[in-house]
């Protein structure tokens, strides 16, 4: 067993609903069933019972449950005291609020999910993340990549977006410009040295850096 399937074992015991109390914790009902499950083989005998559609603690249940509960306290004490110094977050402006729509609500499970990690956020120019992480005044970032943003950071694509910029071409026409912009007005482009139009055609991915490990 381990502190996690102790932690589920807990707040089902609160909850006395598999429903409930795999809503509580972001998990399918089938997963915490599994969990239980695993924790009954390993102690040999029943944690609940069931009547009615209603759950019960046994015997051992409840011999489980009181001395699983300090243990986890103590557990989670400990986290918290490990992670006391915040998480250092920057997030581009150039993804605030379009490309970002639902980052508050998924916010807020994480911190549902995990109360002891603290996050500080700051909204930075696409550039100004990038050196943040790279020279540790950060410790992760959200960018708008534009294909040549910090290369020696680790790299993750949470979200691509299809984007092209327009540019004038020196006779004047207006041409596509292929290279893979944040597809924003007023955004300048390298390859076509233009002020950039937003057009769909091609990806112009969000990243999320953090720095490389050594």
């Amino acid at each position: 067993m381990d502190i996690r399937q102790l932690h589920y074992f807990l707040v089902l015991c609160e909850e006395m609903n598999y429903t409930r109390a795999a809503q509580r914790l972001f998990l399918s009902r089938q997963a915490l069933r599994q969990s239980i499950s695993a924790l009954e083989a390993e102690l040999c005998g029943p944690l609940f019972l069931s009547a009615h559609h209603r759950l019960s603690l046994t015997d051992r249940g409840v011999s489980l449950q009181r001395h699983a509960a300090p243990v986890v306290e103590q557990f989670q004490q400990m986290q918290a005291a490990l992670h006391a110094q915040p998480v250092r977050i920057g997030i581009s402006v150039s993804l605030v609020p379009d490309y970002l729509p639902g980052l508050e609500t998924q916010l807020d499970k994480f911190r549902q999910q995990y109360p002891h990690i603290e996050m500080r956020f700051r909204l930075l120019d696409n550039d100004a993340v990038a050196e943040g992480v790279e020279q540790g005044e950060l410790d992760a970032g959200l960018v708008m990549d534009l294909g040549c943003a910090a290369p020696v950071l680790a790299r993750t694509t949470p979200r691509a977006d299809p984007a092209w910029c327009r540019g004038a071409t020196p006779s004047g026409r207006r041409r596509a410009c292929r290279w893979p912009s944040c597809g924003t007005s007023g955004s300048f482009c390298p390859a076509c040295g233009r002020t950039c139009l937003p057009r769909c055609g091609r990806p112009a991915p969000g990243r999320a850096l953090r720095p490389t490990p050594r």
